[in-house]
């Protein structure tokens, strides 16, 4: 993936001798950017985990995904780190949707491995669409001009996203390319889900009034 490697250069996300941890859910993103870091992780010269939050939404198929992500770290060698969660009852006890509450047990999870040195820092797999995407989100929510700005590739906190100026088209055709397994969350045609409203809605009918 070119347009990850060069976004890597550009903002010097990765120092020698780093501990990255990979934000792996099993989909198809994040197991490409676990793959593609494997494969330069000795020429950048830095160590690589992976990190996994079941948050307790989809039952037995989340679990399964979980597994299936621990059972390839361990083929490859990767250790693997993992919390399990109940977003559902955290979301009821936050007065918070279950987006808002996944999202908050999954980063403060990524910050509580940083705090305690396990990793340098956390990259995810976000990507380009997903901040076309996460751009209408902030606007249809009110936002002020920092969330019309959308994702920052590196949050200044720890969490980076080195995929976010890559196409999901790219990711796509690197996966086809070396056959990589991934998969797939059954809640992502739900589109009682706001997100998933915009991806699959919104942004059909964007990219089709206005190529590329």
């Amino acid at each position: 993936m070119l347009s990850v490697k060069q976004t890597i250069d550009k903002y010097n996300l990765i120092k020698k001798g780093d501990v990255i941890g990979c934000a792996v859910s099993g989909g198809s993103d994040s197991m490409a950017l676990l793959h593609y870091l494997l494969s330069i992780k000795h020429e950048y010269g830095f160590d690589l985990i992976c990190v996994n939050v079941e948050h307790g939404i989809r039952g037995a198929e989340s679990e399964g995904d979980s597994l299936f992500v621990e059972k390839f770290c361990a083929q490859m060698g990767v250790p693997f780190y993992f919390l399990k969660a109940d977003a559902p009852s955290y979301a009821r006890k936050n007065k918070l949707n279950i987006e808002e509450a996944a999202r908050n047990i999954r980063y403060g999870y990524f910050y509580s491995l940083i705090s305690e040195n396990i990793c340098s820092k956390i990259f995810t797999a976000h990507n380009q669409n997903d901040n076309a995407e996460t751009v209408l989100f902030n606007i249809f929510r009110g936002s002020g001009l920092k969330g019309i700005c959308g994702m920052r590739v590196d949050n200044s906190k720890g969490i980076i996203r080195p995929m976010l100026e890559t196409p999901k088209a790219e990711i796509e055709n690197y996966i086809k390319q070396n056959n990589i397994e991934y998969k797939t969350d059954s809640t992502n045609n739900d589109i009682s889900y706001s997100r998933n409203y915009i991806r699959k809605k919104l942004m059909t009918l964007i990219e089709k009034r206005f190529n590329g």
